[in-house]
Formats: C-alpha cells, sequence, structure tokens
C-alpha cells in the first residue's frame, strides 16, 4: 500500500499545454501542474474532469502533481511511476501468492544493454517487467495505449531469458479498479501483441491486476482474467 501522507487535494482539469505540463483548477484558480505520463490520455484529459493532485512540498512555479483523473466516479491513476512502486509495496507484503517467498527485490536490473524492472531474488531468480495501463473500454483493461517499441524490446529480452532457463514474468497493471480482463491493444500495436504471444510460448508469466486509490492511499486491486 502506497501512502501519500494528505498532500492530496482536488481540481478540475483544464488543459494540457505541454507534453508534462497541464493547467488546472483548484479552488478557483488556475495552476500549471506536472503530468507525470508520456501517453496521449485523450479520453481520460477532459476538460472539467475532476483530478487529484499531491502538493510537492518546496515547489512554488510547478506546486503540483496529477496523480489521478477521474471518468465519473472512477479514479484513474495517471502517475507513471506509481505501477512499479504499487507492484514492489505488494510483493513486499505478500499480497501477490505469484511471487511469495522471495527475499529481496533488486530495481532497475540491468540485463546485457538493457534494464528490466526487478529482479526478485531467491534460489532462483525471477525477472519482472510491469507495464502500467490506463486504456479500457467495456471493463477490459488494454494495453498499450501507443505503440511501444521499448515494450517489444522488454518482452523480446524476457523471452530470451525464459529460454536461458529462467524464470520471466511480465506484469500489466491496470491504474483504475473498473476492469474486469485484460488484452493486449493488438489493433493498435500489433508488433507488441506478436511479441507478447511469442513471450507466453517461450513461458513467460503473464499476469494483469487492477489497482485502487482510496484516500490518500493506492493499493493493488484484484486479478484481471487475461
Amino acid at each position: 500500500m502506497v501512502t501519500f501522507g494528505g498532500l492530496l487535494v482536488s481540481g478540475h482539469f483544464e488543459e494540457r499545454v505541454k507534453r508534462f505540463l497541464c493547467r488546472v483548477n483548484v479552488n478557483g484558480s488556475t495552476k500549471i501542474a506536472f503530468l507525470p505520463h508520456t501517453g496521449r490520455l485523450q479520453d481520460i484529459l477532459v476538460r472539467g474532469a475532476r483530478v487529484t493532485l499531491r502538493k510537492v512540498p518546496h515547489r512554488t512555479k510547478v506546486e503540483y502533481d496529477i496523480l489521478a483523473v477521474y471518468q465519473g466516479d472512477t479514479p484513474i491513476i495517471v502517475d507513471s511511476r506509481l505501477p512499479n512502486v504499487i507492484v514492489a509495496e505488494a510483493i513486499a507484503e505478500g499480497r501477490l501468492p505469484e511471487f511469495a517467498g522471495y527475499r529481496s527485490i533488486k530495481k532497475e536490473v540491468r540485463v546485457g544493454t538493457s534494464r528490466l524492472d526487478f529482479m526478485l531474488e531467491d534460489e532462483k531468480p525471477c525477472y519482472l517487467e510491469v507495464k502500467g495501463c490506463t486504456l479500457a473500454i467495456n471493463s477490459i483493461a488494454l494495453y498499450p495505449d501507443a505503440p511501444t517499441l521499448r515494450g517489444a524490446e522488454h518482452l523480446r529480452l524476457l523471452t530470451a531469458l525464459r529460454k536461458r532457463q529462467q524464470r520471466a514474468a511480465v506484469f500489466f497493471l491496470a491504474m483504475r479498479p473498473d476492469v474486469r480482463s485484460f488484452k493486449v491493444n493488438e489493433e493498435l500495436d500489433p508488433e507488441f501483441a506478436r511479441e507478447l504471444s511469442r513471450a507466453k510460448s517461450a513461458g513467460v508469466e503473464v499476469y494483469a491486476y487492477s489497482s485502487v486509490l482510496e484516500g490518500d492511499t493506492a493499493r493493488i486491486g484484484h486479478r484481471l482474467i487475461c
């Protein structure tokens, strides 16, 4: 469980002015907020949408980070730094039975000339890559929301590790609670879909979960059908 320490405030989205900067309205005043997400988020960043902001102490020009945007009553976490944090916390707290028993977690692990998000350490380590997804249609979480060459490369790396008899897994974390299943967005990114199919055939494990934002905490949610 990730706690934000009471630094959250509500506002409303106005517009995206740059890739990482948005205008938001807080208590009737327009502020510039940092958007820690590179995706398009076209269906989420709608003028007037309610947002949850995290106030960053000692930062004056850009006082807030955008943590979540609401679709109706549903909070969608848009801080792309959080999926790894939520998954790591869930593993450490024993909330993910798929990864029970690992003694420690190494982050940003170099494999050849690339990096993977985690290596879970035990007698037989597990290499783990986490992908956060915000897009959903009809309660189905979809990844990616834009073509991702880097994502396909990560899958090729996991496949190569698995072929060397290493345990390897990819974990899709839907950054919202209102989904029941997961699908790769094959129409948008056929290359990623092909690499995921090859990875699964090689024995790379594929998991998908939802996530929940409640009050000033974020946590892992329920497992998704995939």
